[in-house]
C-alpha cells in the first residue's frame, strides 16, 4: 500500500496515500468559536472551507511554534475535506499490509486514532486510522 510519512515531535507516522486529498504549506487557521477542542479552525482552500485539525492537539503533544517544515495535510474523510497539521511531510512510499500489525500498542490517547504500527527502514511507523481522526466532525457535518 502507497503512504504518505509525516512527523510529529520525533516520531513517524503515515497515513494512506488514497484518503490524501492534498498537501499545502501551513497558513492561517482562523479560530470558530464552540467548536471541538480539537479543532484548530478553518482554512479555504480554493472557496471550500476546510476545518483543520492540529494532530500534536489530537494526540495529546505539546503544541509547538510553526516551521517552514510544517504542513497541512488535506485528507477527505466520508466525502469531508479536513486539514491535518503535521510538523513535516517526508514522502511518499510502499509498504506492504502484512507489514502493518494492527495490534493497538500505543498510549490510551493515541489508541484510538492508531490503524497499526509498522517498520519502515528500521524505524517503527505508526499509521494514523483518518477516519477515526475525522468521523466527530465528519459525523456532525453529515447531519
Amino acid at each position: 500500500m502507497q503512504l504518505v510519512t509525516f512527523s510529529l515531535e520525533d516520531e513517524l507516522f503515515c497515513l494512506d496515500i488514497l484518503k490524501v486529498q492534498e498537501i499545502i504549506r501551513f497558513q492561517p487557521i482562523t479560530p470558530v468559536p464552540h467548536t471541538p477542542g480539537f479543532v484548530d479552525g478553518v482554512i479555504t482552500l480554493r472557496g471550500k472551507i476546510v476545518p483543520v485539525i492540529d494532530l500534536r492537539t489530537r494526540f495529546h503533544l505539546p503544541r509547538t511554534e510553526h516551521t517552514n517544515a510544517t504542513r497541512i495535510i488535506v485528507i477527505n474523510v466520508k466525502h469531508i475535506l479536513l486539514g491535518l497539521v503535521v510538523d513535516a511531510v517526508h514522502e511518499v512510499t510502499n509498504l506492504a499490509e502484512s507489514a502493518i500489525s494492527h495490534a493497538a500498542t500505543m498510549g490510551s490517547e493515541m489508541n484510538d486514532y492508531v490503524a497499526g504500527v509498522g517498520k519502515l527502514r528500521d524505524r517503527l511507523v505508526t499509521m494514523v486510522d483518518v477516519d477515526a481522526i475525522g468521523t466527530p466532525l465528519a459525523g456532525s457535518r453529515a447531519a
